[in-house]
């Protein structure tokens, strides 16, 4: 039998496949992105689906107690601002939850005051 020798031909293709392996490392991510953090638009369609859903089931209970005590109108304009009410509640500690995870001020450009002009 005769020595196999690479062809030069075998030998590009291997020099090409460890660029190509050495180029995806050097694209792929650093690490996992932080679960906690999300975008804006989701942020704000969860805090518009909570103040939704609170005044829909404020307003829900108060029609339930309304139809159970015959009282038409007040049962529901009590719900819906206990609803409105328990919404705005969620919507404030859930802006709060996220504020506090972002530091104060670094979000800011340096003022001329604080680069020393």
């Amino acid at each position: 039998m005769a020595d196999q020798h690479p062809s030069p031909a075998d030998d590009a293709l291997e020099t090409l496949s460890r660029k190509v392996a050495a180029a995806q490392a050097s694209h792929a991510p650093e690490a996992e992105p932080d679960p906690n953090r999300s975008n804006g638009m989701a942020l704000g369609m969860r805090m518009a689906s909570e103040l939704v859903s609170a005044i829909a089931v404020g307003t829900l209970l108060g029609y339930g107690l309304d139809w159970l005590l015959k009282s038409s109108p007040w049962g529901l304009l009590v719900g819906l601002g206990f609803g409105f009410a328990a919404g705005v509640v969620n919507v404030v500690r859930s802006a709060q939850r996220i504020s506090a995870g972002v530091p104060i001020g670094n979000d800011m450009p340096a003022s001329s005051d604080e680069a020393g002009d």
